[in-house]
């Protein structure tokens, strides 16, 4: 029973180690690397994918943030559905003279607004501020880095 106790104290930090495993892992296994002949290539090569799936696990990160310290729910669902949508129409702004930037406006709309509904309810469910609700929002933000690493492979 005690043993119990001291893993709901921690569910939230087993969460986000267990997500970032599964995120590391997948990308080790989904992106194959050619040439690595030597150690350093290989740590090269660990340190890239480590470092994209922290970068890429940004946007909703601040949102869960944002909702854990503040405890506002729809400040919090604001911070995580907006970035995202905002970046995508700024990039498509400075690069749309040069060279066509959405390849499938609609596929790529449903799929920015897929991330934009997981990070807002990441922000969400860490704005409850309850253990078991923040590991729901680890577990959105690596459903968000896992389908931005899948899609940019």
């Amino acid at each position: 029973m005690i043993l119990l106790t001291k893993i709901k104290e921690q569910v939230a930090l087993i969460t986000l180690l267990a997500v970032w495993t599964v995120i590391v892992l997948n990308t080790f296994t989904s992106m194959p690397p050619s040439g690595l002949t030597t150690p350093a290539r290989i740590v090269t090569y660990v340190l890239t994918v480590v470092s994209l799936s922290v970068l890429f696990s940004v946007i909703p990160a601040i949102a869960v943030t944002y909702g854990w310290y503040t405890g506002k729910k729809i400040r919090a669902v604001l911070m995580g559905a907006i970035p995202l949508p905002a970046l995508m129409i700024l990039g498509f702004i400075v690069t749309s003279g040069h060279t066509m930037v959405f390849v499938h406006v609609t596929g790529t709309i449903l799929f920015v607004t897929l991330l934009s509904v997981l990070s807002g309810l990441a922000g969400y469910c860490a704005a409850q501020r309850t253990k078991p609700c923040l590991a729901v929002a680890i577990i959105l933000v690596g459903v968000w880095s896992f389908l931005l690493m899948h899609a940019l492979n």
